[in-house]
């Protein structure tokens, strides 16, 4: 008897996007972060950026202008956005980040309290 033996695709998004590229990542610190950032500005100069791959781990960091530059499709469905320093002025630490993407769609969430440490 002949069989057939076949597995389950990965869900959609697991490989990446098939059009969709980040056109602008912008976050927000709610907070005041140091004296160049304020509550309500931008912290984007001040965070590295990383794709993470389940099988592959961490990608190498970059920074977010770099990240952006490259142009290229959503490689992943997570990123990791990291500080290169901890807050001066507040000890709580809270952003706003927004993403636009080249399909049109945008995206916008607000974090919960973040405590960063040395």
């Amino acid at each position: 008897m002949n069989s057939l033996l076949a597995c389950s695709p990965l869900s959609e998004g697991y490989d990446g996007a098939k059009e969709e590229k980040i056109e602008s990542l912008e976050v927000i610190t709610l907070n005041d972060f140091d004296a160049d950032h304020m509550a309500g500005s931008s912290i984007v100069d001040i965070l590295t950026i990383q794709d993470y791959d389940y099988d592959t781990g961490v990608s190498e960091a970059k920074s977010v202008a770099d990240y952006l530059e490259e142009d290229e499709l959503v490689r992943e469905e997570m990123i990791i956005l990291k500080p290169i320093k901890i807050p001066e002025l507040s000890a709580g630490f809270q952003i706003k980040v927004s993403i636009q993407l080249s399909t049109g769609e945008s995206f916008e969430m607000t974090s919960g309290s973040i405590q960063l440490v040395d």
